[in-house]
């Protein structure tokens, strides 16, 4: 968030807009990274004794999926906006 804040001492928006599109990227390398945990996870046989355990790491997961998804989709608009 601190390149968000600091975007405006960025003069030209040329190079504005590269810093989003480089922080879209760093977001989407990410989100794949997180997806493909979640399929490892996913194809795994967990014992019953795990389940509770597990299922609240695979919700944290799902919430780093989801709040980075969220961020690609904010920032593509801020992109779209500039």
């Amino acid at each position: 968030m601190s390149k968000l804040h600091f975007l405006e001492l960025v003069a030209e928006l040329d190079e504005r807009k590269n810093v989003i599109v480089r922080i879209m990227t760093a977001l989407e390398e990410i989100i794949g990274e997180l997806e493909g945990y979640e399929k490892e996870i996913k194809a795994y046989q967990i014992p019953e004794s795990y389940q509770t355990i597990i299922l609240y790491q695979v919700k944290t997961l799902e919430y780093g999926i989801v709040a980075h998804k969220t961020a690609l989709v904010w920032f593509k608009k801020l992109f779209s906006e500039m």
